[in-house]
């Protein structure tokens, strides 16, 4: 089937571009996806699309019975009609995952006043992984996605991170990630 991209969607030229040939993404033969997810470090999907109860549904369940973690857009999906609407995202959320619309969605991913703090360790990861010989500091776009990007992301989602928090970033010795550490300020003490 032809298709074409939204006219107003801000593509970029690093953006993925993955052709599904099945109802779900994730089912065998059907695309790349699975992939080029773990190839950069992601864990959260968000899932958009027609028809609601059939490909959207499909991909997202089976997304999360292989383990990432998949919310459905209610408003970013569609299908034939209302009910079906409903009672696929219904479905979905009572079993699979979570379903928020994209106020909701846009509302815990706006700007949250974060401070990050990064040990000289943390810095040096960081470098290591995002300086390659051939290719110069290009790579560093993806080191930064996968390190720290995609991880602050996850504690955003879990609340782990929250709201004008500085976050210490550091490297335990031989770990192959960083680790963030929220660092709030102690309450006042009572009089």
């Amino acid at each position: 089937w032809p298709f074409e991209l939204w006219a107003d969607l801000d593509v970029q030229d690093s953006d993925f571009r993955v052709v599904k040939r099945r109802y779900s993404a994730f089912i065998q033969g059907s695309s790349d996806i699975e992939l080029i997810l773990k190839d950069n470090g992601i864990e959260n999907i968000l899932v958009c699309g027609v028809a609601t109860n059939v490909c959207c549904e499909s991909t997202a369940r089976d997304a999360m019975m292989l383990n990432y973690r998949a919310l459905m857009v209610s408003d970013g999906c569609a299908t034939s009609s209302d009910e079906e609407h409903a009672n696929s995202l219904v479905a979905f959320y009572t079993h699979f995952g979570d379903v928020q619309n994209t106020d909701e969605l846009c509302a815990r991913l706006e700007d949250k006043s974060i401070t990050l703090k990064m040990d000289k360790n943390a810095r040096e990861f960081l470098m290591e992984k995002g300086y390659d010989p051939n290719y110069g500091a290009r790579p560093m776009r993806r080191a930064v996605e996968r390190y720290i990007e995609d991880p602050l992301a996850e504690a955003l989602l879990r609340a782990d991170i929250k709201e004008g928090d500085t976050v210490k970033v550091t490297r335990r010795k031989d770990a192959k990630e960083l680790t963030f550490k929220p660092a709030r300020p102690k309450g006042k003490a009572k009089a």
